[in-house]
């Protein structure tokens, strides 16, 4: 979108790349006035999403942005500083992330550490009767 805007500054009111954000990408895009971002949010819990979200915004556009993933569970709200004006993307939530098996790596181990937390007093349990045999 940025770079569209960029590509036809001639159209004032952006109304067409607008549209094809809206029609084409299911984006809701706003340009706000030349407002300063808001202040960083609180990071959520499982904060590895949106890290890895933020690494991507800041290799493709490289410019001053703001997300807000803690809001509604289903939107992220991305504003992003251009000259004179703030673009402002509303995207669900299922967009703005793509599942990888790095995510899928972590959930794997953490699950099976708890698992075997668990197992490990069950098992003493179970072997201190066959010792006193």
């Amino acid at each position: 979108i940025i770079d569209m805007m960029e590509a036809y500054p001639h159209d004032a009111d952006y109304a067409n790349i607008i549209r094809i954000a809206q029609d084409r990408m299911q984006l809701k895009v706003d340009l706000l006035p030349p407002d300063p971002l808001p202040p960083p949010g609180p990071k959520p819990f499982f904060s590895i999403l949106d890290e890895a979200l933020s690494s991507e915004i800041t290799r493709q556009i490289n410019r001053p942005f703001w997300i807000d993933t803690v809001g509604n569970s289903n939107i992220v709200e991305v504003r992003v500083q251009l000259e004179g004006k703030v673009l402002r993307v509303f995207v669900r939530r299922s967009q703005a992330y793509a599942s990888n098996t790095h995510i899928f790596l972590i959930w794997m181990v953490g699950t099976s550490l708890v698992l075997l937390m668990i197992a490990i007093p069950f098992l003493r349990n179970q072997i201190r009767p066959i010792l006193t045999l």
